[in-house]
C-alpha cells in the first residue's frame, strides 16, 4: 500500500473525500462495507495488510521516521503537497500540525478529529480509496488510539470501585466484537472465548447485567461513580480516615 501522490482536480478531491462529512447512519453503513470486505480477506492477508500500516516497517512508521528526520520536507508529504484545493489543503495542514504536536516536535495543536466517533476514524484509516492524504489517516489513527486508551482507563477505573469485574469483561468483548477484521487479527485466537468465560463467571457471583444502551457511549456519558449505579453494581464503602 503506497500514498497516492498523483494530481487531482479539485472535484475529483472533493468527490473522493466523503467520511468526513457523511452522517452518523451513512456512515455506520460504510464502516460496515469496509468490514464485509475485510472479512472476506484471509487471516494471513489481514496480518500483513496490518503489518503494512502498523507494522514496525510499516507505512505510518516509515511516515513518522520521515517526519522526525525532515519535517514537512518529508516524501511522504507528497500527497498534501498535489491536493488542489485550498480546504483540503488546509485540513491536511491542520493534520500535519496535530501530529508534529502530538510527537512534540512543534508546540501542541488542536486534534482535527478529536469530534468523530471510532467508526468514522476507522473509515479514515483503513480505507485507502477514500482520497484522504496519509498525514490524516496516520492522525486519525492517533485520534483512534487516544478514544481506546479513554475507554480501558474508564473500564479500569470501575474496579477500584467496585469488587466485581461485569463491566471490564463486557466492555472488553464489546471493544473486541466492534473492531475491524484487521485490527482483530492481530489477538490471540482464543482471546474472546477467554474474555467471555471471566465473564460468565462473574455474572454467576454477581447476576446478569442490563444495558440500556452500548458501555462504550454509557462510559462517554457518565462518571465512573453514575455509571456503577445505574448498571446496579455495588460500589465499594470509602474506608474512614
Amino acid at each position: 500500500m503506497a500514498a497516492c501522490c498523483e494530481y487531482r482536480s479539485e472535484q475529483n478531491e472533493q468527490a473522493d473525500r466523503q467520511t468526513v462529512m457523511m452522517s452518523e447512519a451513512d456512515c455506520r453503513l460504510a464502516y460496515a462495507a469496509l468490514a464485509r470486505q475485510q472479512a472476506m480477506l484471509s487471516s494471513v492477508h489481514l496480518v500483513q495488510l496490518h503489518d503494512c500500516l502498523l507494522g514496525p516497517r510499516g507505512l505510518f512508521a516509515l511516515l513518522v521516521r520521515e517526519l522526525e528526520e525532515m519535517g514537512r520536507l518529508a516524501p511522504l508529504l507528497e500527497d498534501v503537497a498535489a491536493l488542489a484545493n485550498r480546504e483540503l489543503r488546509t485540513q491536511a495542514d491542520k493534520a500535519l500540525c496535530f501530529v508534529m504536536g502530538h510527537h512534540r516536535w512543534r508546540n501542541v495543536s488542536p486534534n482535527p478529529f478529536r469530534a468523530m466517533s471510532r467508526e468514522r476514524l476507522c473509515c479514515l484509516v483503513y480505507d485507502d480509496t477514500a482520497g484522504y492524504t496519509l498525514i490524516e489517516r496516520y492522525a486519525a489513527l492517533l485520534t483512534l488510539r487516544q478514544l481506546d486508551s479513554q475507554f480501558f482507563t474508564r473500564l479500569i477505573d470501575t474496579t477500584r470501585k467496585s469488587v466485581e469485574r461485569r463491566v471490564v469483561f463486557q466492555g472488553l468483548l464489546e471493544h473486541h466484537d466492534a473492531l475491524l477484521p484487521v485490527e482483530r487479527c492481530v489477538y490471540p485466537d482464543n482471546y474472546r472465548a477467554s474474555q467471555q468465560q471471566h465473564l460468565e463467571r462473574e455474572l454467576q457471583l454477581y447476576g446478569d447485567l442490563t444495558l440500556s444502551q452500548p458501555l462504550s457511549v454509557m462510559v462517554a456519558r457518565y462518571s465512573t461513580a453514575t455509571l456503577l449505579k445505574k448498571l446496579g453494581v455495588r460500589q465499594t464503602p470509602r474506608a474512614r480516615p
